[in-house]
C-alpha cells in the first residue's frame, strides 16, 4: 500500500511537516502556514505580534502593555481610546473671555471643553481687564493679579510733589509716584522754586521784594502782575494800569495805578463822572452814577435858598458843562424870574464843583433863563426836567430842558424842549441863545 501521508501544521512555533516532507505524499497547506507565519511575526517592531494581542501591529505605538497617551489611539489595546491618558492637560475655566482662567476650575483632558483655557491665575473671571497679563491701573483692583492693589507701577500713576509751604506747587526734588497723595502735604504740580515761601511759585504774579516770585529765574523783572510800583499809563492820564507795573521807574510808566481803562483818558480814579457816555469815568465800578446826591461831598454843607415862588430845585443834575473833565452842579428853579424882569420864565444855574457852602444863587457860574425870544415872555416852566447827553456825539455832553412853556400869543400851555450844545462856558445864556427848540 502507498503510504500517503498529508500532515498539516497545527502548533505554534512547530516544524509542521518539514520532517515528513521526504515521505512521499506529504503535502503542505501554504495559505493556512502563511498566515500563522504572519501572526507570529511583529510587524511594527513594538515587540508585539498579533497573537501576543497587538490591536493594531501596523502601528508601533499600540500594543498590550503601552501606557494610553492622547493620541486618539487605544495605545494599550483595552478597546478605548484616550481613556486615562498619561499626559492629559489641565485646562480652566474663562469666564471672561480675557484667556486666563479659574484655578478653581480645573480639569484635566487631552483637549480644552469649550470656554476653557490652559492658563489659570485670573484672581476676578468676571473682569476682562484683571489676569496676570494685564496692566496695573489706579481703579482699585488688583489688574495684573499680584496680590496688591494700585501700587507705584500703575501704568496710569501720578507723579506727586511736596507743597511745605501750601501754595498749590511742590518742590520737583521730592517727586514719588503713585495712584493717589501719600498725604494732604503733596500736590500734582511742581515748579516751586523756592518751597518754603509762598508768594514764590510758577503762577505767581512778580512783585517788588527780590525775589524770583513767578519762578522764571529772575527777580523783579518788568513787567509785574499787579505788584509793581510803577503802572504803564498808556493814554496818558497820570494813571496807570494796575496789571502791568514794574518795580523801577520807566518811561511811560507812573506811580498812580488804579485806571480801569488805560485806552482812554476821560476814564481814570478821581475823574468826574460823565451822564450818559457809558465810561466809568471815575473807575468806581458803575458807569454813568449821574443821579442827584446831595450826600456827595461837592454839595455837602450847601443850602440854596430862593424865592418861595421860583420852585428852585425842580430839577437837578451832575454834568460836565465846559468840557473840563469836572463836574458842575446843575439845579433848575422853573418858576423863578428872568434876570432883569418879574416874569417868572423859569431859570436854570450851574455851579462849579467843589461847592462852597455859603454860596447862593447869586453865585452861579451859568445861568440859564426861558426869557427873551423862543418861548416868550410868559411863565414856561424852564428847567422843571434836565438832562445832560452828547446827542452829536462829539464827547461833550449837551444840556437839554423842557418847558411847559404858555404861548406868548394865547397863553396856553403848549409845552417845549431846548438844547445847549457842550461845551458851554461859564455866563448867561437865554431861550433866544439855544440851539436847537421844539415848541
Amino acid at each position: 500500500m502507498a503510504l500517503d501521508l498529508r500532515v498539516t501544521a497545527l502548533r505554534l512555533g512547530g516544524l509542521s511537516c518539514l520532517w515528513a516532507l521526504w515521505l512521499p505524499g506529504c503535502l503542505v497547506n501554504t495559505t493556512l502556514y502563511e498566515d500563522r507565519k504572519a501572526a507570529l511575526r511583529d510587524d511594527d517592531g513594538d515587540g508585539r505580534s498579533e497573537e501576543q494581542g497587538d490591536c493594531d501591529d501596523a502601528d508601533p505605538d499600540v500594543a498590550p502593555g503601552l501606557v494610553e497617551v492622547c493620541d486618539a489611539k487605544d495605545n494599550d489595546c483595552n478597546g478605548q481610546v484616550d481613556d486615562a491618558p498619561a499626559d492629559t492637560v489641565v485646562f480652566y475655566a474663562d469666564g471672561d473671555g480675557d484667556g486666563f482662567g479659574n484655578a478653581a476650575t480645573a480639569l484635566d483632558s487631552c483637549s480644552p471643553p469649550e470656554g476653557f483655557v490652559s492658563e489659570a491665575g485670573d484672581c476676578d473671571d468676571s473682569d476682562a481687564g484683571v489676569s496676570p497679563e494685564a496692566a496695573e491701573r489706579c481703579d482699585g483692583q488688583d489688574n495684573d493679579c499680584d496680590g496688591d492693589i494700585d501700587e507705584v507701577s500703575a501704568i496710569d500713576a501720578t507723579a506727586w510733589y511736596l507743597d511745605t509751604d501750601g501754595d498749590g506747587y511742590g518742590d520737583a526734588a521730592t517727586a514719588l509716584t503713585a495712584c493717589a497723595p501719600p498725604d494732604d502735604r503733596y500736590v500734582a504740580a511742581a515748579g516751586d522754586c523756592d518751597d518754603e515761601e509762598d508768594t514764590t511759585h510758577p503762577e505767581a504774579p512778580e512783585l517788588c521784594d527780590g525775589l524770583d516770585n513767578d519762578c522764571d529765574g529772575e527777580a523783579d523783572e518788568a513787567p509785574t502782575t499787579g505788584g509793581g510800583s510803577y503802572y504803564r499809563d498808556a493814554d496818558g492820564d497820570g494813571h496807570g494800569d494796575p496789571i502791568d507795573s514794574r518795580c523801577t521807574p520807566a518811561e511811560g510808566y507812573v506811580s498812580q495805578g488804579g485806571d480801569c481803562d488805560d485806552s482812554t483818558d476821560q476814564v481814570h480814579p478821581g475823574r468826574a463822572e460823565v451822564c450818559n457816555d457809558g465810561l466809568d469815568n471815575n473807575c468806581n465800578g458803575s458807569a454813568d452814577g449821574c443821579a442827584w446826591d446831595p450826600s456827595i461831598d461837592m454839595l455837602a454843607g450847601l443850602m440854596l435858598e430862593g424865592d418861595e415862588l421860583d420852585v428852585l430845585g425842580s430839577g437837578g443834575l451832575l454834568a460836565d458843562l465846559d468840557g473840563d473833565g469836572e463836574q458842575e452842579v446843575v439845579i433848575g428853579a422853573n418858576n423863578a424870574p428872568a434876570p432883569g424882569s418879574e416874569t417868572r420864565t423859569g431859570l436854570v444855574y450851574g455851579f462849579r464843583t467843589p461847592i462852597d457852602p455859603g454860596w447862593s444863587t447869586d453865585d452861579a457860574d451859568w445861568v440859564f433863563s426861558g426869557g427873551r425870544g423862543g418861548f416868550g415872555e410868559h411863565s414856561n416852566a424852564w428847567g422843571g426836567m434836565l438832562a445832560a447827553v452828547d446827542l452829536n456825539a462829539d464827547g461833550y455832553l449837551d444840556l437839554v430842558g423842557s418847558t411847559e412853556g404858555a404861548d406868548a400869543g394865547t397863553l396856553e400851555a403848549a409845552g417845549g424842549a431846548w438844547l445847549f450844545l457842550g461845551p458851554m462856558s461859564a455866563g448867561t445864556r437865554d431861550s433866544g441863545d439855544v440851539d436847537w427848540i421844539v415848541e
